[in-house]
């Protein structure tokens, strides 16, 4: 029997588990959650055309079979700030959803179904037909108009399209952007640092440099950044780039986790001061506690 949703207010949600303070559910449009209650207090005063569209967005993109995504004060005091991605990004969205969704070739999504909502940033359904429009214009996608149902099958062209993005760049939260100084000084610390931790914990590592690309540089930064599960930032060199990174993936409410080298830590910009970054000295000790800091956060993703 389905229950009223912490966040939509809608009866799609599957029953309720006490975690504490803390509450889990599972909603058909919101996706897999858990909201402190803290975070649910805070939320009843905040009020906005794009506070669901920003929440739901945030869950799907982060969620997973086996962990919610978690939703404290500090999501919910950072909604503000969040963009919503661009039409073109919702589109392209859809069509890695459906893509997902696709069983064998030529085979139809109904993307009516009420998830296709909360996954794509939108109000209603009319918006995940308009953003199929979209991709149906560019020859990515056919739509079937059927009563009741809008059934959507890849194109060549479609299938073509997402799996030439995914040999450049593995999606659906397995990613994890690095943001640091592009010079000899710090290529170990990469390398045998914070590249090595990322792995061990399960994810792929993408840092700009490494990935084969055809488009404009910023745009393929700020795309990799949406894409990622979480992003390091190594501030050591201090470069602007790396602060301009972080500060995105902070607006889009991603988890960023701040490192520097000891040498290099005095000199940190003062508005990121209060955050717990990890000052390290040597690479092994940067590995290690990055690696301890992530699986305290995330845990271990299972690479199968």
């Amino acid at each position: 029997m389905s229950e009223k949703c912490n966040l939509c207010g809608t009866k799609s949600a599957e029953p309720a588990v006490t975690r504490g303070d803390s509450i889990e559910q599972n909603c058909g449009c919101c996706g897999h959650f858990l909201i402190t209650g803290s975070a649910a207090a805070v939320l009843e005063h905040i009020d906005g055309p794009d506070i669901l569209r920003k929440l739901r967005g945030y869950v799907w993109s982060n969620a997973t079979p086996d962990k919610p995504a978690l939703i404290d004060t500090s999501t919910i005091e950072n909604l503000p700030k969040w963009s919503i991605p661009t039409v073109s990004e919702r589109a392209e969205i859809l069509l890695r959803e459906i893509y997902k969704r696709t069983s064998y070739l030529g085979a139809k999504v109904n993307i009516n179904e009420r998830d296709f909502v909360g996954i794509t940033y939108s109000h209603a359904d009319a918006e995940v037909q308009f953003l199929s429009e979209v991709l149906e214009a560019k020859g990515l996608v056919t739509i079937a108009r059927t009563a009741g149902e809008l059934p959507v099958a890849l194109t060549a062209t479609g299938y073509s399209f997402v799996e030439e993005h995914k040999r450049n760049l593995i999606t659906d939260g397995a990613t994890a952007f690095v943001a640091m100084w592009f010079n000899d000084q710090v290529d170990e610390a990469y390398r045998i640092g914070i590249k090595e931790a990322i792995q061990n914990c399960g994810y792929l590592p993408v840092r700009i440099d490494e990935i084969a690309h055809a488009e404009k540089i910023d745009d393929m930064i700020l795309r990799a950044i949406r894409e990622s599960a979480f992003v390091v930032a190594d501030l050591t060199g201090h470069r602007g780039g790396v602060y301009f990174e972080a500060g995105y993936a902070l607006a889009l409410g991603k988890p960023v986790i701040w490192t520097c080298r000891n040498t290099d830590f005095k000199h940190i910009h003062f508005d990121v001061r209060q955050y717990n970054c990890i000052k390290w000295s040597t690479e092994s000790e940067l590995f290690t506690k990055l690696e301890d800091r992530l699986i305290s956060l995330f845990g271990k993703r299972d690479k199968n």
